[in-house]
């Protein structure tokens, strides 16, 4: 299954793509395979986008649509053996140009493999895990961490007991939403805290907010659930509607 994502370039940032063309949107697509492809107006195909990465585990567009956060694997040298040694990237890259290029890397610890931005761009959020193979673990672990993308540096991270499968943040920046088997738990950003909790029977996958910020929709094996997004909201509150 394919990660599509639909960028808008600044306008003149790109070159003529095609006899009459000019580049206006680019839609960008990730591979089971963890290679990036894009697709620009007036192609006929899609055209492969080389990094210097393997492989990319998870991309996120930024506000403006010029710039892409991607996950990737950080080289086997500098995983290291220590407890606390990163093993992960996210990558800020400049998406405005003909070839996508690095801006700045940050480190962190784990694998990440979901990654999602806030409005204003500033500010990303991602999950992580460890598979507790190796001497160092024992036990398999997660995380969320948080990156300042503005300074290039990690920032909090908050510590996971189980391996989750989505994550989401609302307009505001303000709170983040992870997704897990029969629950959906919620973590404020400033700090990094776990809130309260949404009661979601099934394996919950893919989690979303309305651009508004009232509604959260979470994707559970063959259903669409919709949650209320009220602060006051008792916990426990399971999701209003669903949909087929």
């Amino acid at each position: 299954m394919a990660t599509l994502l639909l960028l808008a370039a600044r306008p003149g940032a790109d070159p003529a793509i095609a006899s009459g063309a000019t580049a206006r949107e680019a839609i960008y697509l990730l591979g089971p395979d963890g290679a990036i492809c894009r697709w620009r107006p007036g192609l006929s195909s899609l055209e492969p986008v080389s990094l210097p990465w393997l492989a990319v585990n998870d991309l996120a567009p930024l506000k403006g649509g010029d710039r892409l956060l991607i996950l990737a694997d950080a080289p086997s040298e500098a995983a290291g053996r220590g407890a606390r040694r990163p093993t992960g990237e996210a990558v800020l890259l400049d998406a405005a140009t003909t070839s996508p290029t690095p801006i700045r890397s940050v480190p962190f610890e784990g694998r990440g493999f979901k990654g999602v931005a806030t409005a204003d761009g500033r500010r990303a959020y991602l999950l992580s895990y460890h598979s507790g193979k190796g001497k160092a673990r024992e036990t398999p672990g997660a995380w969320i961490h948080e990156i300042d993308l503005v300074a290039g540096k990690e920032g909090a991270s908050a510590a996971l007991a189980r391996l989750p499968n989505g994550l989401a943040v609302d307009p505001a920046g303000r709170r983040l939403f992870v997704s897990f088997q029969d629950e959906i738990l919620t973590y404020t950003t400033s700090p990094l805290a776990s809130s309260w909790r949404y009661r979601s029977p099934g394996v919950n996958r893919g989690l979303y907010v309305a651009p508004g910020g009232d509604l959260l929709y979470a994707v559970r094996e063959r259903q669409v659930a919709l949650f209320q997004l009220r602060p006051q909201a008792a916990p426990g509150a399971d999701a209003a509607r669903r949909s087929r």
